[in-house]
Order: C-alpha cells, then structure tokens, then sequence
C-alpha cells in the first residue's frame, strides 16, 4: 500500500475509531446495560398476593465490548503505524530557487511540520540560522 492510500484512508478509520470507542463507552457507563436479573415471587400464604416474575436480560456484555474495543484499536493502530513507518521512509530535499540547499540537504518528510505555517516559520528558521537572511539583507 503506498503512502498517500494509507493517508486517504486514515481520517476515515480515526473517525470510525472514535465513534465505535465512544459507543462502548456510553453503553458500560449505563450500570443497567450490564445488569440481569430473574425474580419469581411465592405467596407467603396459599391466600397471599401473586406478583408476576421480573427478568431483564443482559443488554451488553463486558467480554463483548472489550474484544470490540481491541478490533478497534487494532485497526487504528495498524493504519497509524502504517503511515508512521512509511513517513520514516520518505525524504525530500529542500530546494530553494531550483538549488539545492545546503543548508538542511535531504530531511525526512516527518521532520517537517505538516500546517503550512509551520512549513514557513521551519524553513525561516533554518534560513536564519544558516545566516542566509544576513547576507540578503531581509
């Protein structure tokens, strides 16, 4: 799978993740999801009251969410450190008027900021202390 297929399919995933783990959440925050119960009522006396029996089933099950949460978090895991890996991988070299800079030489792609913003106050801060900036009188 290449880079940009993994990045395409991660917001997605991440998402996914984050609803299905809120879901579980929510549902073992409600004690009642958890609990079952059965009652059946005898009369204290053959002319006593008869009250009907009382079961509520078992709505969720602990076992069942955590293997549900560790699929999740699997999946995650594995697009996350796909991407991870693969940005280890990937290098690039910094170019600057068709030149390339001696400055930084080849980086790895993750090194680099990923907002734009950040791209510039990087690339400003690197060109300042290389003391290019000086020399162009900015």
């Amino acid at each position: 799978m290449k880079l940009n297929q993994v990045i395409a399919i991660e917001k997605g995933t991440k998402s996914r993740s984050l609803q299905d783990l809120t879901e579980a959440h929510h549902n073992l925050q409600r004690t009642t999801l958890l609990a079952g119960i059965s009652r059946t009522y005898r009369p204290k006396d053959e002319e006593g009251e008869q009250f009907p029996p009382e079961s509520t089933r078992v709505q969720v099950r602990a076992e069942e969410v955590i293997r549900a949460t560790a699929e999740t978090l699997t999946k995650l895991f594995d697009v996350v450190a796909t991407k991870d890996w693969a940005n280890c991988e990937a290098k690039a070299d910094i170019v600057v008027d068709g030149k390339n800079t001696a400055i930084t030489g080849t980086r790895h792609i993750p090194a680099l900021p990923g907002e734009a913003a950040g791209r510039c106050a990087y690339l400003h801060q690197e060109i300042a202390r290389s003391g290019l900036l000086r020399a162009m009188d900015l």
